[in-house]
């Protein structure tokens, strides 16, 4: 944990561009629009696949195409990663701490 800003939680809105889960950590993939227009991918880091199941995470959980808001502690050196805290997909699917994240 030592690599993310654990005090910092930052919000982005984007796209699923696929979502590995796998051990040790499964990652969720998502292309954020940047004030200028670009995109860029960013890699938000979660449990294994065992935990995640304890809570509800499948491996379809996340699919390509599926709009999704996250709230991340993000890399302390910039790099476009972070922890994740919490998802909402346009579908409905949550994961973590939502609070702040409208439905």
């Amino acid at each position: 944990a030592a690599m993310f800003d654990l005090e910092k939680v930052v919000t982005l809105t984007g796209t699923v561009t696929r979502f590995d889960y796998l051990n040790p950590h499964s990652w969720l993939y998502v292309n954020v629009r940047n004030e200028d227009g670009s995109m860029t991918e960013w890699g938000f880091e979660l449990d294994a696949p065992p935990r995640l199941r304890r809570v509800g995470v499948s491996p379809t959980h996340w699919q390509a195409g599926d709009a999704v808001t996250v709230k991340t502690n993000p890399l302390q050196d910039g790099r476009p990663a972070g922890l994740l805290v919490g998802a909402r997909s346009e579908n409905g699917k949550v994961f973590g701490n939502t609070e702040g994240i409208a439905p």
